[in-house]
C-alpha cells in the first residue's frame, strides 16, 4: 500500500531529496507500525519543508500590513468618490442654470411676440 500523497513528484533538486527521504520514512514506518498507522503519521507531515511554512507571527504581520493597505485604499476611494460627487453636483447646478436661462429666454421671446401681436 502506498501513501495518499505522491512523494515522487519532485519540483526541484532539494525538493527531490526531501521527497526521497519522506518516501523512505514511509516505507520504514510501513514495515514497523503497519500501513494504516504509517499513512496516518505521514499525513501529519507538511507537504513541503518546515522552513517554507508561515508562522502565526508572520501571518499576523502580513494581515496587519494588508489591513493598513486596505485602509489606505479605502481612504483613496472615499476621496475619489467625494471628488466625483462634487463634480456631479457642480455639473448639475450648471445644467439646471443653463436650462433655466434657456427657458427664461423662450418665455421672454414668447411674451415679446404676444406683446407685438396685440
Amino acid at each position: 500500500m502506498t501513501p495518499r500523497r505522491s512523494f515522487r513528484s519532485a519540483r526541484s533538486k532539494t525538493d527531490a531529496y526531501s521527497r526521497k527521504g519522506a518516501l523512505a520514512l514511509y516505507r520504514q514506518l510501513n514495515l514497523t507500525i503497519g500501513p494504516d498507522h504509517a499513512e496516518t503519521l505521514m499525513e501529519y507531515l507538511p507537504p513541503q519543508k518546515w522552513a517554507d511554512l508561515a508562522t502565526k507571527e508572520e501571518l499576523r504581520v502580513t494581515a496587519k500590513e494588508l489591513r493598513a493597505e486596505m485602509t489606505g485604499l479605502r481612504a483613496e476611494l472615499q476621496a475619489g468618490f467625494a471628488m466625483m460627487e462634487s463634480k456631479f453636483a457642480q455639473q448639475t447646478r450648471t445644467t439646471v442654470l443653463a436650462l433655466a436661462c434657456f427657458a427664461a429666454s423662450i418665455w421672454a421671446s414668447m411674451l415679446a411676440t404676444v406683446l407685438v401681436i396685440t
